[in-house]
């Protein structure tokens, strides 16, 4: 006797999903769909360039959603007709294709052929501008020359920024902190992560001469364009000594 094992082996579809659609387009995530072809189920993928290598019968690709942010990645493996596709870049230019398959696992049969608008694309949008803005610093007036007075302090606040670093620019006189008690210097440059942003500032005034001292401290970075923070106070000269005389009893 012979024993026979039979395999089920599947078949490639034969009509090709079409018409990629894109919806809820934003500035780092869209909806993309499309209308399925005959396979039981289908990959999608994207692209920053219209160049996908198409996939080998018996793969079955884990998809994640959330683009790397470059190269080509499959985004959707399953047997519906859309899906939310996330971490991409403002004003950027995206390709997407669907493949039809049938088959599980190793067994799976790709049918490989382009179709009307599959692949297609679509550009995210351009999204909010970067912007810092700081609050107000308050003036530290007339002080003795070769003292140390302060902190004043200001705010910098930063909307849809970049990920450079946040800098705030000499003014002589003036030295800097992000800690009203830690160690001031003349200029900072502070990391950050992009998108909001809130730091205060702690200021301390050293006249050195008998000057005004009123100037700008400029804060950039975070891809906005830089911001002043008025400053202002003056050194004046020491204070002249009084001398008292003591009184003397009369005889």
């Amino acid at each position: 006797n012979v024993n026979v094992t039979s395999t089920n082996i599947a078949t490639p579809p034969t009509i090709q999903a079409s018409n990629i659609t894109f919806s809820n387009v934003a500035s780092t995530s869209m909806t993309v769909g499309w209308t399925n072809g005959n396979g039981a189920n289908r990959i999608a993928k994207i692209n920053t360039s219209n160049s996908f290598t198409n996939p080998t019968d018996g793969s079955d690709p884990t998809a994640n959603s959330v683009y790397s942010g470059s190269g080509e990645q499959v985004v959707y493996n399953g047997n519906s007709n859309s899906v939310s596709v996330t971490g991409l870049s403002a004003n950027t230019t995206y390709w997407f294709r669907v493949y039809e398959y049938n088959g599980t696992g190793t067994g799976t049969k790709y049918l490989t052929t382009t179709a009307t608008n599959n692949p297609n694309s679509q550009t995210t949008s351009a999204g909010s501008s970067p912007t810092l803005s700081v609050s107000t610093l308050t003036a530290f007036g007339n002080q003795c020359i070769n003292g140390i007075y302060g902190p004043n302090s200001f705010t910098i606040t930063g909307t849809n920024l970049t990920t450079v670093d946040i800098t705030i620019g000499a003014l002589s006189g003036f030295t800097y902190s992000t800690n009203s008690g830690g160690n001031y210097s003349s200029s900072l440059t502070l990391s950050q992560s992009g998108g909001s942003y809130s730091q205060t500032i702690y200021v301390k005034f050293s006249p050195t001469e008998v000057k005004s001292y009123d100037g700008n401290i400029v804060v950039g970075g975070g891809g906005a364009s830089s911001v002043n923070c008025a400053a202002s106070g003056s050194g004046v000269s020491n204070p002249p000594t009084v001398t008292t005389p003591t009184s003397a009893n009369v005889t």
